[in-house]
């Protein structure tokens, strides 16, 4: 079985556990991160008609918090598993509440193919916990980079990062993990590892909100990126240069 197939056949199986109340729950942990970027996303969407591409868009609860959005006039979720968007969207739509499911559309890929997509059409490429699942970030924020408006901005939250004092119980930790048991790709960075390989393929004023997910990460918000490591990444593609 290749890498594509298991990570199809995982996402595909983790259908039944995607209940109302788990996704409930997942909003609340959501918006504690679109707190972190809202004014830094009304200021970017002021006066534009923005569409949206959410990738490993899984239970499309991301993209149908975004469709609140008056300004956001499409988006589109993409992700491994067709059947799970599919048979998980109206449980989304119900947890979610207010949104407008009609602004979604939902395309099956992977992150190792090139995106269907052409080039800048999108004003907004959103990752919720799923850019650490790449098997190669090369290849996939170049291809952020190429289906990105020139203006645009690629958001990523909910990433698995290390921590620089516990980054080593991390990994032993993910070594046990359902994911890469199963063969999935799961993979955890630094901060610091974050930024390179945006600045490497192109991307800049790279910036990261730090989000607080318990009432002890804000207590001990100076911890942050050694102890845990919370962040929301908003970075843009740097200006091309004439040749």
């Amino acid at each position: 079985m290749t890498g594509q197939s298991r990570d199809r056949k995982f996402y595909d199986e983790s259908v039944p556990t995607l209940t109302v109340e788990a996704l409930r729950s997942h909003c609340e942990t959501v918006s504690r991160y679109f707190a972190a970027f809202d004014a830094r996303l009304n200021a970017f969407g002021a006066g534009r008609a923005l569409r949206v591409l959410e990738l490993g868009a899984g239970s499309c609860v991301t993209s149908l918090m975004l469709s609140r959005r008056e300004n956001v006039v499409a988006v589109s979720c993409l992700d491994i598993s067709l059947r799970k968007m599919q048979e998980v969207l109206p449980v989304s739509v119900a947890a979610v509440g207010s949104c407008s499911p009609e602004k979604i559309a939902m395309i099956e890929g992977h992150f190792d193919e090139p995106l269907p997509f052409g080039a800048q059409e999108f004003d907004i490429v959103i990752f919720d916990g799923a850019l650490h699942h790449a098997r190669s970030m090369w290849f996939i924020l170049e291809e952020c980079k190429r289906v990105l408006r020139q203006n645009g901005v690629l958001i990523a939250q909910r990433e698995q990062y290390l921590g620089t004092a516990t980054a080593g119980v991390i990994l032993k930790r993910l070594l046990h993990s359902p994911e890469v048991k199963g063969g999935v790709s799961e993979n955890a960075y630094l901060r610091a590892q974050y930024e390179y390989y945006l600045r490497a393929v192109g991307f800049d004023a790279v910036t990261f909100f730090p989000v607080a997910e318990t009432s002890f990460q804000k207590m001990f918000g100076f911890l942050n990126g050694l102890l845990f490591s919370k962040w929301v990444i908003w970075a843009h593609p740097a200006p091309q240069t004439p040749c």
